[in-house]
């Protein structure tokens, strides 16, 4: 009777066993892999390749050719992982036993799926979330599904057909204004002297007639000769002054002795005034104060330095008036000068009044002068600008994009994005034409209108 409980028992255990291996398989096929793919495919939408997977469980052949998507594969071979990793039962002989076997499934090799490479990674946690991939198709144009151009935040415009008149761009520059522009140079020898709060530095906003530093006068062994000779003569008039004053109140019987007491009395105190004053200007520190509202821009000096007369200090500038010089290669832009822009590098548009232009050549090129409306607060002086001009003349037609819209491929050509439908790209080189700071002009390769991309170029001339 023992016995028989004991094979009753091992059969029980064996075939619990086996269950639970069955059980944990179909959870991680289901839950595990399931989750962590998200349901994402990562085939590529056009070739679509077949994944043939034969197996064969308990004797029977399943499905021998049968697309299977990469989640289902993954679920597949964790399931048959977990079942041969399942201990074999052996047979007992006892007729009451019941026979528990299991078979290790056979899988052959799965061909790999290709997917669309190139800069954009299928890996990325992002394009994960994404059902289909960006790839760039044979003839040329970028597949990017909606989902894709909502993560890199993509952006279009219709472009707008219109005439303008010509225009022309020159280099330039940000400077600063003549008339308020102010430099605080040293009047003579001396050493640079901070106040009691501390020197001051550049960007630091100053008001009109505030003390900046200080500058103490250096004298040569000879001006400093001379400097006490001064003051020891000054002294010994005043002295003698002092005595014959006293000695003429002592004698009462002298004629007119009132008058001639206050008379020296009077040159003494002329004396101590010359005195006091060339003391004061020879030891007082000359005060350096700034001449207008501003900003300063440069300082040239430090605390303690020495510097010689005619030395510039500081350099202020006020940020709210300043210029843009540009240089003119045609002399004829003046005449026909309508209005004027510029452009910063960064893509900031400034507007512009023109002020007059030079006569004498600077590098093969006329200086122009323009001052800035409305100058922005982080403009800074010498910061290289395109001023674009427009002129009189004959006008030019196309389609009217933003700037943004313009990029340059590998040969250096400049390049535009169309977008076709709604997850088509197609790119157009072009030659465009410059209408202001903020917009060019397309004059060939389009119709009377086109939806153009302006955020998000860069992005898809990675899509390969």
């Amino acid at each position: 009777m023992g016995a028989l409980l004991t094979v009753v028992g091992i059969t029980l255990g064996v075939a619990v066993w086996q269950l639970a291996g069955e059980t944990a398989a179909e959870y991680v096929a289901k839950y595990v892999v399931d989750q962590d793919d998200l349901g994402a495919s990562t085939e590529d939408p056009k070739m679509e390749p077949p994944l043939l997977l034969e197996t064969a469980r308990s004797g029977d052949a399943i499905a021998s050719s049968t697309e299977l998507t990469p989640v289902l594969l993954v679920a597949a071979q964790t399931s048959t992982a977990v079942d041969a990793a399942a201990p074999q039962t052996t047979r007992s002989d006892t007729p009451d036993t019941h026979r528990a076997e299991t078979a290790a499934p056979k899988m052959n090799e799965a061909a790999p799926v290709e997917i669309a490479s190139g800069s954009l990674d299928a890996d990325d946690p992002l394009l994960s979330l994404i059902g289909d991939t960006p790839y760039r198709r044979p003839d040329g144009t970028v597949f990017m599904p909606i989902a894709a151009q909502r993560v890199f935040g993509f952006r279009t415009v219709i472009g707008e057909r219109l005439t303008v008149p010509q225009t022309a761009e020159l280099p330039g520059r940000v400077k600063t204004n003549p008339s308020t522009a102010h430099m605080i140079q040293s009047a003579q020898d001396g050493f640079v002297t901070a106040l009691a709060g501390g020197f001051p530095f550049e960007g630091q906003r100053v008001t009109r007639g505030q003390i900046l530093a200080y500058l103490k006068p250096a004298l040569s062994t000879l001006e400093e000769a001379e400097y006490a000779s001064q003051v020891q003569e000054l002294v010994n008039e005043i002295d003698l002054t002092r005595k014959r004053m006293a000695r003429l109140e002592e004698v009462l019987m002298v004629r007119y002795r009132a008058s001639r007491i206050e008379q020296m009395r009077i040159e003494i105190e002329g004396l101590r005034r010359r005195l006091n004053i060339l003391r004061k200007t020879v030891e007082r520190p000359i005060e350096l104060r700034a001449q207008t509202d501003g900003v300063i821009s440069h300082i040239n000096a430090a605390r303690g330095q020495f510097v010689h007369a005619g030395h510039t200090i500081f350099e202020i500038v006020d940020p709210n008036r300043l210029w843009v010089t540009a240089s003119a290669f045609d002399p004829e832009i003046m005449d026909r000068l309508i209005d004027a822009s510029a452009v910063t590098v960064d893509g900031r548009s400034i507007a512009l009044k023109f002020v007059g232009g030079g006569l004498a050549l600077e590098s093969q090129a006329l200086p122009m002068q323009f001052e800035v409306l409305e100058a922005p607060e982080d403009l800074n002086v010498g910061l290289p600008v395109t001023v674009v001009i427009r002129l009189e003349g004959p006008s030019i037609s196309g389609l009217r994009v933003p700037r943004a819209s313009i990029t340059r491929a590998s040969d250096g050509r400049s390049l535009i994005w169309e977008r076709r439908s709604a997850e088509g790209f197609v790119a157009h080189h072009v030659s465009p034409e410059p209408v202001d700071s903020e917009s060019v002009l397309i004059t060939s390769g389009f119709g009377t209108s086109a939806r153009i991309v302006t955020t998000g170029v860069s992005t898809l001339g990675q899509v390969q």
